[in-house]
């Protein structure tokens, strides 16, 4: 039933009453019984204005974190304010998208003083990834009694990043055959401390002589130490398969293929080693250390599957950095 037809429903089950006790009214001469008439009357007209004149003052404002993990619940806050003078009663508000779950599927405001705001805080669980909308905030109003109830919708123009699922460290290692692993442990060689490539500081008695730099020690007659650094000599690539004829047609399996690759490139990042993620058609994106990674998962959320004329004609994203060190492929073909 649609909320017109029930509307209506409502209307004529409430005229229906109303005509039997006015035909009551006039055979018995009773006239507390067109108070009653009249009572409903005013009720009907209250119901049908009241719940869209409230909503016109209802402000509502949805904040939701710019990048989501999909399938993982995230924190969100839903603030409804009242922009009027008055008090506003029963409000309503609930979340309509096709690509997000929120729970509790809807927050509900009994009573907002004039001027006032109330918060509620939910789950926001993303079921797709990508860049999307999460769609539009539905308010429900109802008042005085909720015989008849107005909507409105209030659109979410803001994008949110929806990237693949994170598979924990120790088990993306463990998915690994030995060729992968292998590629692993000689990228991880290449990335290695350098005994005559520091930098200086200052140091203190505490340290230690491990690290003193005794020349420039005895010259400033302070302790100086030296940080050794870590040189790459070739940078770890990541490719991810994303030719879609590649997958007949299977887009769970390039779900798949992406998850592993983006576990694995945090997983080395965090082990401070620097990657290079790409796909053969998306172009690449360093991530050398943790304050890279979000660039790195907005890069995960963009990536689609693509025909492969133009994966050809974009192919030669990062060959160049794939040559200069070891790299693993993420897909049917690896």
């Amino acid at each position: 039933m649609t909320p017109l037809t029930h509307r209506l429903a409502r209307t004529f089950f409430l005229a229906a009453w109303m005509s039997l006790l006015f035909l009551v009214a006039t055979n018995i001469q009773a006239g507390w019984l067109y108070v009653i008439i009249a009572f409903f009357a005013m009720l009907i007209l209250v119901s049908l204005i009241l719940p869209g004149r409230i909503l016109r003052r209802v402000t509502v404002d949805f904040r939701a974190p710019e990048l989501l993990e999909r399938l993982a619940p995230a924190g969100v806050v839903v603030e409804i304010g009242n922009a009027g003078r008055f008090p506003l009663y029963f409000v309503q508000v609930r979340l309509v998208s096709d690509g997000f779950r929120m729970e509790p599927p809807h927050a509900a405001a009994a009573h907002i003083g004039g001027r006032k705001r109330a918060t509620a805080a939910f789950g926001l669980t993303a079921l797709r990834r990508g860049v999307q909308k999460p769609g539009f905030l539905l308010l429900r109003c109802g008042a005085p009694i909720g015989l008849y109830v107005a909507e409105r919708r209030a659109a979410l123009e803001r994008a949110v990043y929806v990237h693949p699922r994170i598979i924990p460290g120790g088990e993306i290692m463990d998915r690994l055959d030995e060729e992968k692993l292998g590629a692993v442990m000689r990228g991880a060689r290449r990335f290695q401390t350098d005994p005559f490539f520091h930098q200086l500081r200052e140091g203190s008695p505490a340290e230690g002589t491990t690290s003193v730099h005794w020349k420039l020690t005895a010259k400033r007659d302070e302790p100086v130490v030296k940080l050794k650094e870590k040189r790459r000599l070739g940078t770890l690539t990541i490719v991810v398969d994303d030719v879609e004829e590649h997958y007949g047609g299977d887009l769970e399996a390039f779900e798949s293929a992406l998850e592993q690759a983006v576990s694995l490139a945090l997983k080395l990042v965090r082990d401070e080693m620097p990657v290079v993620l790409r796909g053969i058609a998306a172009p690449p994106v360093l991530i050398e250390s943790p304050g890279a990674w979000e660039e790195a998962l907005r890069w995960s959320a963009r990536i689609q599957p693509v025909p492969s004329a133009s994966a050809r004609s974009s192919g030669a994203h990062g060959v160049e950095t794939a040559a200069a060190g070891e790299a693993i492929e993420f897909g049917p073909r690896g």
